[in-house]
């Protein structure tokens, strides 16, 4: 009797022990992904006020192939005096990387934790096409032409909604007159139907807007252009994401963009023009926990 008892009392014990354990790990990476998401947002009100002073620019990417960020220049000091904040608590050299950011604060400005796209991209393909000008371009050290046209696959769907929405018009016009209103978001290229990554503006997402009636559209179209993406291996399971609004968000990996698998790898793959081992070796484990 006394035996079953002790098995129980162990065993019970054993199920405290390991539910604690479970507990404060959960504690901890939840603890680690505030400190990130605190991070971004403090580098998301530095670059607010760069471009307050700047006319609505946003700082331009470095022209160092390989390093997705900005000019040290550009933050450092004036606007963000804190370096610190460019290394992400779960980076699993956190350490060596704060060191040398206090001896030397200027290396901290680097895209070891977070990518600065620097561009409005709102999709994937895009978002691709984009990587592919940076690795043309870039190490010419040459600025990123912009693009704003619609992929030539998409051009006969785009023009037959236009011809459609012509008819409807002159319809319309054959009955009753004049028409009021001869614009219909609907018949306009949708987004992942445009090839459309642009230099960051304060307004810039306006180019993005259907609804020209929404006189929120602007503020609701920078809720969603990402500025600024972790790398999603720091965490394991995805990375914050800094919006042109200012607010963090935590995305899943693999999810939707910016987190998307190719997206990402692409990303990921510009490391080798910086003659640097490629820094986005994914831990399964933590990937799928």
């Amino acid at each position: 009797m006394r035996t079953k008892f002790t098995k129980k009392a162990i065993a019970g014990m054993l199920l405290v022990i390991v539910a604690t354990v479970v507990a404060i790990q959960w504690m901890h990476r939840r603890m680690l992904e505030l400190r990130c998401a605190e991070n971004l947002r403090q580098i998301g009100v530095a670059l607010t006020q760069y471009s307050h002073e700047s006319r609505g620019d946003f700082p331009l990417l470095a022209m160092t192939p390989g390093r997705i960020t900005f000019e040290v220049a550009a933050l450092y000091p004036k606007f963000l005096p804190d370096t610190s904040v460019f290394v992400c608590p779960a980076h699993p050299k956190r350490r060596a990387l704060l060191q040398a950011a206090s001896e030397k604060p200027e290396s901290a400005i680097d895209d070891e934790s977070y990518w600065y796209l620097g561009y409005l991209i709102m999709h994937e393909r895009s978002g691709l096409a984009w990587v592919n000008e940076y690795e043309h371009f870039v190490p010419k050290l040459t600025a990123i032409p912009e693009a704003n046209d619609v992929w030539p696959d998409c051009v006969e769907n785009a023009k037959a909604r236009q011809e459609d929405w012509s008819r409807v018009i002159e319809k319309y016009r054959s009955r009753k007159g004049k028409y009021p209103f001869a614009y219909n978001s609907c018949a306009s290229p949708q987004i992942p139907e445009r090839r459309f990554y642009m230099r960051l503006v304060a307004g810039i997402q306006r180019f993005m807007e259907y609804d020209v009636n929404n006189v929120n559209g602007a503020k609701e179209m920078a809720k969603v252009v990402p500025i600024m993406i972790e790398r999603p291996q720091l965490h394991g399971n995805g990375g914050h994401v800094l919006f042109m609004d200012g607010h963090v968000e935590f995305r899943t990996y693999p999810g939707k963009f910016p987190m998307t698998v190719d997206f990402i790898d692409e990303l990921c793959s510009l490391d080798k023009l910086e003659n640097k081992p490629c820094r986005c070796t994914f831990d399964a484990n933590r990937l799928y926990r």
